[in-house]
């Protein structure tokens, strides 16, 4: 039997947030290049996502059961200097991380947000849109989530 797993598309390098869920655990992170490039490092022993999963809980991280992935494309960044975007995108994945985390119970089944950005966020942003932005970031993971369950 054989079971159609997806199509990711977009630009090489491109600002994205991007979010990996196994379980009840998601993780939030951004990148300024294709995001499945990004995710192959998660998978790491060493990635980011494998050792936050095994911090928060062990057995989950053991069991072999389907990891989600899925991003968005920050397109609207683009439109501002290269030397910007990551700043910016940082800005957002920041933003995106304290709406899931006020929002929690609209995530479900998500219980647990793993990643952080509490060591990376910039402080401020000069531009109005970003918050704007953010927020449909975020309500774009709402929409993935309530797909999948």
């Amino acid at each position: 039997m054989i079971r159609f797993a997806g199509i990711i598309k977009g630009k090489l390098h491109h600002p994205y947030i991007y979010v990996i869920v196994k379980n009840y655990c998601l993780y939030i992170g951004e990148t300024q290049k294709h995001p499945v490039s990004r995710w192959g490092q998660h998978l790491m022993p060493v990635g980011t996502f494998l050792q936050r999963l095994k911090e928060v809980d062990e057995d989950i991280w053991l069991r072999d059961e389907e990891i989600i992935f899925f991003c968005v494309d920050c397109e609207q960044i683009t439109t501002l200097s290269i030397e910007e975007h990551k700043l910016i995108t940082r800005y957002v994945e920041h933003k995106v991380h304290e709406k899931c985390i006020l929002n929690l119970p609209m995530l479900k089944p998500i219980e647990k947000i793993i990643s952080d950005t509490t060591r990376t966020a910039p402080a401020r942003c000069r531009y109005l849109w970003v918050d704007d932005l953010a927020s449909k970031v975020f309500d774009e993971i709402i929409m993935q989530l309530k797909r999948l369950a």
